[in-house]
């Protein structure tokens, strides 16, 4: 009788730790891996005046395990040279689905740094601001519900006549 109180004792013992840490350990929940292999362009640079000729920013992928994930939106921020937000530009929780599945294969998502808005900003504005920094801060969540963020970085140049002569 001596033997059941000490098995009923690591009993109540394994479950107190099973119920308040196993389900919290990522053993139990492994979090995708996920990580930017390359950016391209990194310097959007304009040939032409018109936004539809600017070339589109790719962000490539690789998912570095076996736990699938899926890309769920995206924010776009922009930064001046010396760090100021500006904020009537950036763009929250822009949706997108993108699935990565398998590890180690690479996975290109285009995207379009360049906005009307920015275009309308350069032309507006007396100081020079360029490059503009935008930042694609990219939301995924996995199978086991985790939420990975991460970012890709770009550099938008205003457009000059004499960078479209040369």
């Amino acid at each position: 009788m001596k033997n059941w109180g000490k098995i009923l004792y690591l009993f109540a013992l394994l479950t107190f730790i099973v119920i308040n840490m196993g389900c919290n350990r990522s053993e139990f929940y492994p979090e995708s891996d996920i990580k930017v292999i390359k950016v391209e362009p990194f310097n959007i640079i304009p040939t032409s005046s018109s936004l539809a000729e600017v070339e589109d920013a790719v962000v490539t992928l690789q998912l570095l395990n076996t736990v699938p994930c899926n890309l769920l939106s995206y924010d776009l921020t922009f930064r001046t040279v010396q760090n100021d937000s500006i904020d009537n530009l950036n763009m929250y929780d822009v949706p997108i689905s993108i699935p990565l599945t398998t590890a180690g294969e690479d996975v290109e998502v285009t995207l379009k740094p360049y906005t009307q808005q920015l275009f309308d900003l350069y032309d507006s504005s007396v100081s020079s601001i360029s490059p503009v920094r935008a930042t694609f801060k990219l939301y995924f969540k996995d199978v086991n519900k985790n939420e990975i963020i991460k970012e890709a970085n770009f550099l938008l140049y205003k457009y000059e006549e004499s960078s479209s002569d040369s």
